[in-house]
């Protein structure tokens, strides 16, 4: 019953105005969709990114598959320090495998 009172007596004391009750509301409202339609397009942004990035690592992860594959049937010895090194082939082969420059 003292909890009633007091409870009583603070709303009786803390009375807002019907017309800040509404734009308090309307605030909190507004505030929800703006908060939604920016998470989407957040969420879009987001999407177009991770999608770009995994275009460009499945192409990273190509190229290097193909300069492997390059390198496991060429017969061109990378190791400088060998009898049978071959400078020029070295640098032709660098040079078809170098990525093209757009």
């Amino acid at each position: 019953s003292f909890f009633f009172v007091l409870l009583l007596k603070a709303s009786i004391m803390s009375a807002v105005s019907p017309l800040i009750r509404v734009a308090r509301w309307g605030a909190l409202v507004a505030g929800l969709v703006y908060g939604r339609y920016h998470y989407g397009t957040v969420a879009d942004q987001a999407a177009v990114l991770h999608a770009r990035e995994e275009r460009k690592k499945a192409k990273q992860l190509k190229e290097q598959q193909e300069r492997q594959a390059l390198l496991a049937n060429s017969t061109v010895v990378m190791d400088p320090k060998a009898e049978n090194f071959d400078f020029e082939k070295f640098l032709a082969m660098g040079a078809s495998s170098a990525p093209a420059k757009h």
